[in-house]
């Protein structure tokens, strides 16, 4: 049976996760410890670095990333924007503004959540899942997140269907 615009599809099923985003602007590396205290320790979730490069001079999504543990991965993330040698460290040149987002979310969802946000924001700094379908066995199919709290740049609403094309076969 063909779908239809405008049709309302209740026999469909999604799962929806609200997330609630926190900010600590990063004017200099060093205060990238002071976020990493305001975060919970051992807590999963999902993260993003928010800021203007040189590709992006008007400001985006620089990086989404997710871990079981957020504060562990954050050193290993930045890497990506911050340089360290000798004992001192800075931002890389073609970087500026940083903004820390993040969002405390259950373990078992944050590989998705993640991956929809990527497809979603096709971040400067992410190139692994950007723009590619999402397998039909994948959770991140049936997800729909609704961004809340001090999300930025951040799309309100994104949903795991618009990158899935088994889903889109039925249109048209």
């Amino acid at each position: 049976m063909k779908k239809k615009y405008g049709v309302l599809m209740s026999n469909y099923k999604c799962n929806i996760i609200a997330l609630e985003w926190n900010f600590k602007k990063i004017p200099h590396p060093k205060n990238l410890d002071e976020a990493k205290t305001e975060m919970m320790k051992n807590n999963s979730g999902v993260y993003v670095f928010e800021g203007c490069h040189d590709s992006r001079p008007e400001g985006g999504i620089l990086y989404i990333g997710q871990s079981k543990e957020i504060v562990s991965r954050l050193d290993k993330s930045s890497l990506r924007i911050i340089w360290r040698e000798n004992g001192e460290l800075g931002f890389f040149a073609d970087v500026w503004d940083i903004t820390l987002r993040w969002a405390v979310i259950e373990e078992k969802s944050v590989k998705a959540v993640e991956s929809v946000l990527i497809r979603a924001h096709a971040p400067s700094f992410n190139s692994k899942e950007i723009r590619n379908v999402i397998p039909s066995d994948n959770e991140a199919k049936n997800l729909i997140i609704f961004n809340d709290g001090v999300k930025g740049r951040l799309l309100p609403i994104v949903a795991g269907h618009y990158f899935d094309n088994e889903f889109w076969k039925g249109f048209g």
